[in-house]
């Protein structure tokens, strides 16, 4: 069941004489709009909620262990992390005995209920069979901020590390990137693994897959064949080496943006595979026959030779975004039939704002929330006089 349908929506702009606290009034051109936008809601490794945080954790744990590394990985490293962002945190300890992975994480969690003053909502999070993916969530009371922690390495350390490196090939991609999660954000596009939304990790792949396209970031097949040794997890070579590539972008953050919604608004969902990995779209249908899976996918056909029809990539999907490392994950599965029509009408209805509106209130326009959507070509772009270019900031999270 694919996506053919378009959905019209209907937006209401931020109108009204009067400016609510939780507002912020944008001015400027586009620039000096997504600057002040981008100001105001970027959280970073470097800033202090985030260095509280991981001294109290560290003095925590250092209660059990002397030497161990934290890590952070996930939106604020790569760059992406707003203000209310989650805190994703790997504890490297060194000579870990894996055999003991559940009874380090319940200490962990008896350190942290002792200091009540710091962590609130502690508790031990076991969705699989497997006691390695065991893993412990806790809410920092200072920064007021949640944060998962694990033990094991996951390739979300590893997507996290491409993805930083990616991000940074030119001064630009990360206001691009951050504009798209505020996008996504106000207009409820995306949400946790689980829900039937899109992940934020699957908004950050189209975002370098469209780069990509545009040839202005490389595939990750180019990256590993560039890579001196594999880093091997779960049968899948996590490694890349971060080559200096000349992205030659001559093209304006505003530019950028309305084109990410241009590209996506004419894609073929229904017939293509998002491939960060080839950096070009590949026909759904190549992965059904195992002679026809493109060279660059040899793990993919060794799994599925040695595994059979356990070890493929779901297709039968709405969208079908592969996961940057693991090939065989499409990690738009959870998606329903709704929800893709929903995310399609957006990014149309972006794309037209683009294309009619003038630059300076392309910004605050397609931030504003969504009032109705109707199975309608028809599309209310009526304007108020009291017309502000203020949006309402506490949807940004």
């Amino acid at each position: 069941m694919y996506c053919c349908q378009e959905l019209a929506v209907v937006f209401a702009l931020c109108v009204g004489r009067g400016v609510l606290a939780s507002q912020l009034c944008l001015t400027g051109d586009f620039a000096a709009q997504a600057q002040q936008l981008m100001d105001s809601q970027t959280m970073t490794s470097q800033h202090p909620n985030v260095t509280r945080l991981l001294d109290d954790l560290r003095a925590t744990l250092n209660k059990r262990w002397q030497e161990f590394d934290l890590i952070i990985y996930g939106s604020i490293p790569i760059g992406l992390g707003t203000k209310l962002s989650d805190v994703d945190c790997f504890v490297r300890i060194p000579n870990y005995n894996v055999t003991e992975h559940r009874h380090i994480v319940e200490q962990s969690v008896d350190l942290l209920r002792r200091q009540p003053n710091l962590y609130s909502d502690v508790h031990v999070v076991d969705i699989t069979d497997n006691d390695n993916n065991v893993y412990f969530t806790f809410y920092h009371i200072p920064t007021q901020r949640h944060v998962d922690t694990v033990f094991t390495t996951t390739g979300a350390l590893d997507n996290s590390n491409l993805l930083s490196y990616l991000f940074r090939l030119d001064k630009l991609y990360l206001p691009l990137g951050r504009l798209i999660k505020y996008w996504c954000a106000v207009h409820e596009l995306s949400a946790l693994e689980t829900m039937d939304k899109l992940p934020n990790y699957a908004w950050y792949i189209m975002t370098v897959f469209y780069l990509q396209q545009k040839r202005l970031a490389p595939s990750v097949y180019e990256l590993q064949r560039h890579s001196e040794s594999a880093t091997v997890l779960h049968g899948w070579d996590m490694s890349f080496e971060p080559i200096p590539y000349a992205a030659r972008n001559n093209e304006s953050l505003y530019q950028l943006l309305g084109g990410f919604f241009q590209y996506y608004s004419q894609f073929h969902f229904q017939n293509y595979i998002i491939s960060p990995f080839a950096g070009r779209p590949i026909h759904r249908s190549d992965f059904i026959h195992y002679d026809r899976i493109p060279y660059e996918f040899t793990a993919y056909k060794n799994l599925m030779a040695n595994n059979g029809s356990c070890c493929q990539i779901e297709l039968n999907t709405d969208f079908c975004i592969q996961n940057i490392f693991e090939h065989v994950y499409n990690v738009a599965n959870l998606i329903s039939h709704e929800e893709a029509f929903t995310i399609l009408s957006h990014i149309k209805w972006a794309a037209e704002m683009y294309e009619e509106l003038p630059s300076d209130r392309f910004l605050t326009t397609i931030l504003s929330p969504v009032h109705q959507v109707m199975e309608s070509n028809e599309v209310n772009d009526t304007v108020d006089g009291s017309f502000n270019n203020c949006i309402d900031v506490s949807d940004l999270v």
